[in-house]
């Protein structure tokens, strides 16, 4: 079983990148809380339509539940994104020729 939280432990971390003056400093960031998450989840989806029956605050609490932290749920997001697209059977020219405007969003959720 893989921890989510050790992936960016200084274990996994190439040796050779902490020998002395490489880094000037190494800092933790711990996991987001609930409310970091949401404020981390409606900025990545920001520019993506999501259906109104998702709900950020449960979505952020599974999320964390699982371990995730904000550069998984942008994995996540796009990932989600592009199975949306899969699934609806739009292709590529499809999309590329189908407007310039680039305030359109793509459909997620």
């Amino acid at each position: 079983m893989v921890d989510p939280h050790r992936r960016s432990s200084l274990d996994l971390i190439d040796p050779a990148l902490l020998r002395p003056g490489r880094l000037d400093r190494v800092l933790y960031v711990g996991p987001p809380s609930e409310n970091e998450l949401i404020d981390i989840l409606n900025v990545q989806s920001r520019t993506m339509s999501i259906s109104k029956r998702v709900d950020m605050v449960e979505f952020a609490s599974r999320c964390l539940a699982r371990g995730l932290t904000g550069a998984d749920t942008q994995a996540l997001l796009y990932n989600a994104q592009l199975e949306s697209i899969h699934r609806s059977g739009i292709t590529y020219a499809a999309v590329s020729n189908s407007s310039n405007n680039k305030n359109d969003k793509p459909n997620v959720c």
